[in-house]
Parts: C-alpha cells; sequence; structure tokens
C-alpha cells in the first residue's frame, strides 16, 4: 500500500519535499536572514484557507480553523522571541531551531495525507473526524507562521551579531 502511495503521487511532491527539507534543516542553524520573507510568510495562510474552503467546510469547521488559527499565532509569538538575536531594518539573525522544520513538514503531510486519503479512502476523507483534524493541523500551522513575523515585527532594533 505504501508503494502505491508513493508511486501514485505526482512526480513534482518529490522534488518539493526535498527541498522544504532542506529548507528545514537550514533553519536548524544561527543565520542572518532578510525580514522581507518572514513578513510574506503570512501569506501562506490564504493556502491554508483554500484547503479548507476545498472541504466543504461547514461553519464549525471554520471556526475550528480560527480557533487554532489563533492558537498558533498566539503560540508562534510566544516562542519566536528566544530564536530572535538581534534585528536592523532589512535583516534579523536567528538561532538555529528545529520547530520549522517540524512545521513545514507538517504542512506537507497534512496536505499530503488529505490527498492520498481523498483518492485511496474519499469516505474516510470526507469524514467529519478527518476533516477537523486536517483544519486543526493547518490552523495551526499557519498561524505559527503569523506569530513568528509578529514576533520579528516587535522585536526591538538592536543591531546584529557579528556572526550569528
Amino acid at each position: 500500500m505504501l508503494r502505491g502511495i508513493a508511486t501514485g503521487a505526482p512526480l513534482w511532491v518529490w522534488p518539493l519535499l526535498a527541498v522544504l527539507v532542506l529548507l528545514g534543516l537550514r533553519s536548524t542553524r544561527s543565520r542572518v536572514s532578510p525580514v522581507l520573507p518572514f513578513y510574506l510568510i503570512p501569506f501562506l495562510a490564504i493556502l491554508a484557507v483554500r484547503a479548507v474552503a476545498g472541504l466543504h467546510a461547514t461553519p464549525d469547521l471554520w471556526g475550528l480553523f480560527a480557533a487554532s488559527y489563533a492558537m498558533g499565532a498566539v503560540l508562534g509569538w510566544r516562542v519566536q522571541p528566544r530564536w530572535i538575536m538581534g534585528r536592523d531594518d532589512r535583516r534579523v539573525a536567528l538561532r538555529g531551531e528545529a520547530l520549522t522544520l517540524v512545521t513545514i513538514l507538517t504542512v506537507f503531510l497534512a496536505n499530503f495525507a488529505l490527498g492520498t486519503m481523498q483518492a485511496v479512502a474519499p469516505r474516510i476523507a470526507a469524514g467529519t473526524g478527518f476533516r477537523a483534524g486536517f483544519v486543526l493541523i493547518v490552523g495551526l500551522v499557519a498561524g505559527l507562521f503569523l506569530g513568528r513575523t509578529l514576533a520579528i515585527l516587535r522585536a526591538p532594533r538592536s543591531g546584529l551579531p557579528a556572526q550569528p
């Protein structure tokens, strides 16, 4: 069955996974990054909204999405400052952390699981429990990205360390 899932996935999925893993692994090392991409990342929530809309979500599921998005934003806003080492107007210095890798892979795996279940077990994928779990996960993860951006926005401009 796993072999069928792996071979039945579109070919573009595997290079995407490789790029996402590389980006996630890069985040495990301290680095200085441009601030602009962090400001744009919350717009990925549009993809989460699109995925939820594709489930023909009920008002209850939309409420769950909103609540999990808000929880993720608060969590991201609270934990991200421990990794911000400094910031100026255009760049931010970040300590290495594994949360980004986990978050990126969670987004990928949730969407992969949704697509797989819709293809091989559509009745399960249409079930309330499966849809609620998916909505909870993508809302939480999308919110984490917003929380990260808010933490970077509110970080004091203190200059960047010479070498992170």
